[in-house]
C-alpha cells in the first residue's frame, strides 16, 4: 500500500499541509507501506508534509523525469517493511529523480534518513536536518544520516545530522557529489 501516490508522466499532484500517518503494508505480501511516493515521470509539489509511522519509505521519488518539490516537511519514525525488515528510510530519491527540498526534518527513521542514489539523481536543498536514526531491523546495521551513492548529487545550504549511527554522511561511488554551505555532524553513534 502507498499513502499518497503520483504515478506516470504527466501526472501532477500539488498539495498543502499533507498528513500521511501509519500506512500499512500490502495485504498480499506485507511489502511497501510508503507514506508519499512519486514515480515514473510524475511531478509532486508539496508545501507542508507530515509523514509519521509509515513503512518502507516515508517519502520516495523514483524514476527518470520524476520531480519532487518539498517546501517544508517532517518525516518521522518510518519503519521497515513487514515482509523482510528492510529499509525504513525517511526519504529516498533515486533513479533520476530531480528534487527541490526546502526546510526538511527527518527524525527517528530506520536504515537511512536521506538516501540520494543513482546517476542523474539530483537533490537541491535548503536546511536539511536528520536526527535520532535507528538501526535497520533486518540486520541491526546502517542507521546512516545521509547516504549519497551511485553517481547521485546532493547540494544544500545546511546539513545538520544529529545522533546518526555508523556514519552521519556517507558518500561513495564514482561521480557521487555533495556540496554543502554548512555541515554539522554531532553525536554519531556506533
Amino acid at each position: 500500500a502507498v499513502g499518497v501516490l503520483a504515478f506516470g508522466a504527466g501526472s501532477v499532484l500539488n498539495a498543502t499541509n499533507l498528513t500521511v500517518v501509519n500506512t500499512l503494508p500490502q495485504a498480499a505480501d506485507n511489502a511497501l507501506g510508503d507514506g508519499v511516493r512519486v514515480q515514473n515521470g510524475a511531478s509532486m509539489l508539496l508545501s507542508g508534509v507530515y509523514a509519521n509511522g509509515n513503512r518502507n519509505f516515508g517519502v520516495l521519488c523514483t524514476g527518470a523525469g520524476t520531480q519532487l518539490t518539498l517546501k517544508q516537511g517532517l518525516v518521522v519514525a518510518t519503519s521497515a517493511q513487514t515482509s523482510n525488515s528492510l529499509n525504513g528510510d525517511g526519504m529516498r530519491l533515486e533513479g533520476g529523480c530531480q528534487a527541490k527540498l526546502g526546510d526538511v526534518r527527518l527524525d527517528g527513521n530506520r536504515s537511512v534518513g536521506l538516501v540520494v542514489a543513482g546517476a542523474n539523481t539530483v537533490a537541491n536543498g535548503g536546511s536539511l536536518v536528520v536526527s535520532n536514526m535507528q538501526l535497520q531491523g533486518a540486520d541491526q546495521k546502517k542507521g546512516f544520516g545521509v547516504q549519497v551513492v551511485e553517481g547521485a548529487k546532493l547540494a544544500a545550504a545546511l546539513l545538520h545530522v544529529h545522533a546518526a549511527r555508523t556514519a552521519a554522511l556517507w558518500v561513495s561511488d564514482a561521480k557521487s557529489e555533495v556540496q554543502l554551505g554548512a555541515l554539522k555532524a554531532l553525536h554519531t553513534l556506533p
